[in-house]
């Protein structure tokens, strides 16, 4: 789904579209990808017997580790202010409520 910005999304953002791995946005000047990927915490270590304590899973490598890579697409020579336009909206509309402050909710945005 392209989503429409209704102010939920930077204001260089036109549309945005999300996947399984990463975020897409649309602009004037540029595509947008980011993709990031989860990987698995490392196993705990393995301790015998003879009273030894297992470390602290809080600390370093205790929760999954991320890493991913932001792509900007540009386009040498096209037009620098294209006409990006919605054709074959679809019925689904989603919200964005962010935070406590309702002027920053985006209910009903079209896609």
């Amino acid at each position: 789904m392209f989503i429409e910005n209704a102010g939920q999304f930077d204001a260089a953002a036109r549309f945005q579209v999300r996947g399984t791995a990463g975020t897409m946005w649309l602009a004037e000047e540029a595509v947008w990808i980011a993709v990031v990927e989860q990987t698995p915490p490392p196993a705990p270590p393995r301790h015998g017997g003879g009273g030894q304590t297992p470390p602290s899973l809080g600390g370093k490598g205790g929760g999954l580790g991320r890493r991913g890579v932001a792509l900007k697409l540009t386009f040498p020579g096209a037009n620098p202010h294209p006409r990006l336009e919605p054709f074959d909206r679809l019925e689904t509309h989603v919200s964005s409520f962010l935070g406590n402050d309702p002027a920053k909710w985006r209910p009903d945005v079209p896609v």
